[in-house]
């Protein structure tokens, strides 16, 4: 899809002069399968946009539609932008004029979260750009000039001998802090939870991840209860800290029942995408953490909006990620680090080039030793510089 914009206001206080809008299908293969219970991928599926205006201001967004996140992918956002892309860019004109955008159209960003992401991020960067500062500046938020973010490892699904391997490799690099994905095979999850244990360490930190595999909580409790007292013939060696998604989306008095039971917060992620649903989350704050991933929550505007929502009511925060997001999320996610404070739990991403053949940046952003990432991005808007090859190849949204 290659939208060319032509102005039909008459009066405009500060023109932003976009010329072109150009929409494109965010295919790189990985240079590894990944598996969870949702889905296995070997290759990035993303939205990538580009607004120019026709000189030397060249501005991205990105994000990564899920079906069964928030129900979106390439048709759903083609049928969005189609509709609306036209009647937002004539009405926004300014961060200002985004922000008032946003907020006033919250249901239909809550139908097109990813969609409208990608849009948002790269109307920030053309925003910062135009005035020639960063996008924390725009948005009022502090700096990650210089700072340092601590991610955490991810281990997929595949089979043993793969998860012994990435096992390895994570702790070679010093990671401390596991996501654990759970593929619902119990004699697999519980093949793969002692190889972690053997390799465990009292520092080591844990989350569980079950991608809705489940639907009763009695479910969820029969397969804890046989997955740990098949393995653990000696007292923890590491702290599990949350389960993330144990049933199908949005059973919130089932899955404060199983905070209750299991003695650990939930983590809600495909069961919170917008910020109604924290009426939803009832007992103590304790209970539950959530997962905020830019691209499912709506932009960094919606995601700055639920930060702060959570602060306020004592509820952790993870900033997690898409597998296969390229080094623009990475770095939009980035913003919101400090936002978070003492809320924040976990980070997830950065995984750029080690998992994508091709990022779409020339420095791809990616966690090196510790699984430590340190911003060195500087400039306007997002600060990145483009790898024009990768972006050039990738096809038109059509």
């Amino acid at each position: 899809m290659n939208i060319k914009y032509t102005s039909t206001n008459s009066i405009r206080v500060k023109p932003i002069s976009i010329k072109n809008i150009t929409i494109k299908k965010m295919e790189i293969p990985f240079n590894v399968k990944f598996e969870h219970a949702q889905a296995s991928r070997s290759q990035a599926y993303g939205i990538l946009i580009q607004i120019t205006n026709g000189k030397h201001i060249r501005a991205y967004g990105e994000s990564s539609p899920r079906t069964y996140v928030t129900g979106e992918d390439y048709d759903t956002a083609k049928d969005f932008y189609k509709l609306h892309l036209q009647s937002i860019i004539d009405s926004i004109k300014d961060y200002p004029s985004l922000l008032t955008w946003v907020y006033n159209n919250q249901v239909l960003i809550d139908k097109n979260p990813a969609a409208w992401c990608a849009l948002e991020l790269a109307l920030l960067d053309y925003f910062a750009k135009t005035e020639k500062t960063s996008v924390e500046s725009l948005m009022a938020i502090p700096s990650i000039e210089n700072k340092i973010f601590q991610y955490s490892a991810i281990l997929g699904t595949g089979s043993l001998d793969s998860f012994k391997h990435q096992l390895k490799m994570y702790i070679s690099i010093g990671f401390t802090d596991f996501k654990f994905k759970l593929s619902g095979i119990i004699q697999d999850d519980q093949a793969r939870l002692f190889i972690f244990e053997s390799f465990s360490q009292p520092h080591f930190r844990l989350r569980w991840d079950a991608n809705n595999l489940w639907q009763q909580t009695q479910e969820v409790m029969s397969y804890f209860q046989i997955l740990l007292s098949y393995t653990h013939s000696q007292s923890f060696q590491y702290t599990v800290f949350g389960l993330e998604e144990p049933l199908n989306a949005n059973q919130y008095s089932d899955l404060l029942k199983l905070a209750g039971s299991l003695k650990m917060p939930i983590i809600l992620d495909e069961s919170f995408t917008r910020y109604e649903q924290f009426n939803q989350l009832e007992g103590s704050a304790d209970n539950w953490v959530i997962n905020v991933r830019i691209s499912k929550m709506g932009g960094l505007i919606r995601s700055k909006t639920i930060i702060d929502m959570a602060k306020q009511k004592g509820i952790g925060v993870i900033l997690g990620a898409q597998v296969g997001e390229t080094s623009l999320l990475t770095r939009a996610a980035l913003a919101m680090v400090n936002i978070c404070g003492d809320s924040l739990r976990a980070q997830e991403g950065a995984f750029g080039d080690l998992l994508l053949k091709n990022d779409v940046t020339q420095d791809s952003l990616k966690f090196g030793s510790k699984g430590q990432l340190q911003s060195t991005t500087k400039g306007y808007g997002f600060g990145l510089t483009m790898n024009n090859l990768v972006v050039d190849q990738l096809d038109l949204l059509e």
